[in-house]
């Protein structure tokens, strides 16, 4: 938001054939207020042709809908079905500032939705998950834009989940940054003041103003008085996350990183292309002193149930994983590990991870016959027959200098600022360099990874080491990829679709390998002891294999990521 000035715009009509109300209808959580038509869960009166609102029956969004050339989309209220939330009404009932719907710099030019777009067509909506609700498609009355903004509501639960999607209409190529999903308007003194900000997990607690990072895939304003709050689940990736609570304005909202940011986002649109940024979901809730009930109940809940994690498609598959790292690291042999899982067998262990150690080179990554003279797979027959899954470490975005890959294709990897080969991963630059996911990279990591789970019969894959930042390195600039030829336009983008292609690289093990277990390590997602909702839509788990201190000395990071 650019201004915490901007009037609440006057009605102007809107036309019938712009905007498809009886499928608006049919969706089943919209009640457009108009004569004649109501909402079997939430009737309503009619009051005028420019206010949408959502509803399930445990929550109630109201929205003002722009007309058809001109005007703005706007929350004007959102609440509990059962009570009004002071965080949108203010504390005492007289806030009406509305909360535009989304924020983005076009070319460097701020638009969001508080006026300039005009409402071309709508649509039901729905998701595999269960959500049902609406899509509506604005246009730019100069700009050559359009903007999809959905809205999706899930049976049982009050959460409602957004996406923005930008659309090229013009010929030449246009720059998008500083994206923001959902900012909701709030009041000068009651919310910044009296509330506590909820973050790291939602474990943590602070005063505003607050700005988030990469360890806040859920941010929460409590007032512990009122008993109400909101709540921001971000499900951007890693380092591409922005929550913000009153930094810089009364609002409280969450998006992508931003241009000022160390790891900033950007993407360039061709024309005719679009950009759906990553979802942000919303809970407000009322009638709650304690924000942990929230935490603990209402959110993990929808999670479960309807966010598309991994571990939600299929039965629940609890596991004791042993894994070679600890203590042996590297020196590992056929011998030792038949000795060792044998043993871990006996111990109740049900997969077994050979980690580092294993391989010829970093990239190439095929076995090392000194250690394994017949290659891998009598181990992993062994492991079968003791009855565990033999699983395996690969490092998804490295390779040594010496490698055949990085001999043949040096254009597949990360170049810095002055053109030179690097590590995002540590200092050594002469160790192992790191590739770009947006090069011919991603579909030759995707072949060698199904290379290995055919040849030995893998189950679990630990896929390890920076791709896009590094848990370990604090230097932003080593980080992203300057490289021409790639399908990056430049360093901030290449951040982005580093997380793109990772995924697309799951997704596609996925597909080929169902049951295949797809252990995505902190390092790979960039930041200490990091997990988030992108990371598991996509793999299974966060590197639970590395610990070995007992008890409370473990407490922190195992919190982290079997959050």
């Amino acid at each position: 938001m650019r201004s915490d000035d901007r009037p609440n715009p006057a009605p102007t009509p809107l036309d019938a054939a712009a905007v498809t109300r009886r499928a608006l209808l049919a969706s089943g959580v919209v009640a457009p207020l108009l004569p004649a038509l109501g909402h079997a869960q939430a009737p309503v009166r009619p009051t005028d042709p420019q206010t949408l609102v959502l509803s399930n029956g445990l929550v109630r969004r109201t929205l003002t809908l722009p007309g058809e050339h001109d005007g703005a989309l706007l929350t004007r209220e959102y609440r509990p079905q059962s009570a009004p939330s002071r965080y949108t009404r203010g504390h005492d009932g007289t806030f009406h500032k509305p909360s535009i719907e989304f924020d983005f710099d076009l070319d460097g030019k701020a638009l969001d939705s508080s006026g300039g777009f005009g409402l071309r067509s709508s649509a039901p909506a729905t998701d595999a998950n269960g959500g049902r609700g609406v899509e509506l498609t604005l246009r730019h009355k100069d700009e050559p834009i359009e903007v999809l903004v959905r809205y999706l509501l899930y049976p049982g639960s009050a959460v409602v989940r957004k996406r923005v999607t930008i659309r090229n209409l013009g010929r030449a190529p246009i720059r998008i940054e500083n994206v923001i999903v959902e900012c909701f308007a709030l009041e000068d003194y009651w919310p910044g003041t009296m509330s506590w900000v909820y973050s790291d997990y939602g474990r943590r607690k602070s005063l505003a103003p607050f700005v988030g990072g990469r360890q806040d895939s859920l941010v929460a304003l409590h007032n512990p008085d009122w008993g109400e709050g909101v709540v921001l689940g971000n499900e951007a990736a890693g380092v591409m996350k922005y929550t913000g609570a009153f930094d810089g304005g009364t609002h409280f909202r969450a998006g992508l990183a931003r241009s000022d940011a160390p790891y900033p986002f950007r993407r360039w649109l061709a024309a005719g292309e679009s950009y759906s940024a990553p979802q942000v979901f919303s809970l407000v809730y009322t009638g709650t002193p304690r924000f942990e009930t929230v935490l603990s109940g209402a959110i993990p809940d929808f999670v479960r149930r309807h966010l598309g994690l991994v571990l939600s498609r299929g039965r629940p598959r609890f596991n004791v994983v042993y894994n070679s790292w600890e203590p042996f690291q590297k020196n590992i042999n056929e011998a030792l590990l038949r000795e060792v899982a044998t043993a871990a067998a006996a111990a109740g262990a049900k997969t077994f991870v050979v980690d580092d150690g294993w391989q010829d080179f970093y990239g190439d990554w095929g076995v090392d016959r000194a250690k394994f003279p017949g290659g891998l797979r009598p181990l992993m027959d062994h492991v079968k027959a003791l009855g565990m899954k033999p699983g395996l470490w690969v490092s998804i975005g490295s390779a040594e200098p010496r490698s055949r890959v990085l001999r043949e294709h040096p254009e597949w990897f990360l170049r810095n600022a002055a053109g030179k080969l690097y590590s995002a991963h540590s200092d050594a630059d002469t160790d192992k360099l790191t590739a770009c996911m947006s090069s011919g990279w991603k579909d030759y990591i995707t072949g060698v990874l199904d290379r290995l789970v055919r040849e030995h019969g893998l189950e679990y894959l630990k896929l390890d080491f920076a791709v896009v930042a590094s848990a370990y390195q604090y230097d932003p600039a080593r980080s992203g990829c300057h490289a021409k030829g790639h399908a990056h336009r430049d360093r901030p983008e290449s951040l982005s679709l580093g997380y793109d292609g990772l995924w697309n690289v799951f997704d596609s093990l996925k597909a080929a390998h169902p049951t295949l277990f797809i252990d995505c390590t902190f390092e790979t997602m960039g930041g200490n002891q990091l997990v988030d909702y992108a990371m598991l839509q996509h793999a299974d788990g966060s590197w639970l294999s590395n610990y070995n201190e007992p008890d409370a000395a473990n407490d922190l990071r195992i919190r982290n990521m079997a959050w």
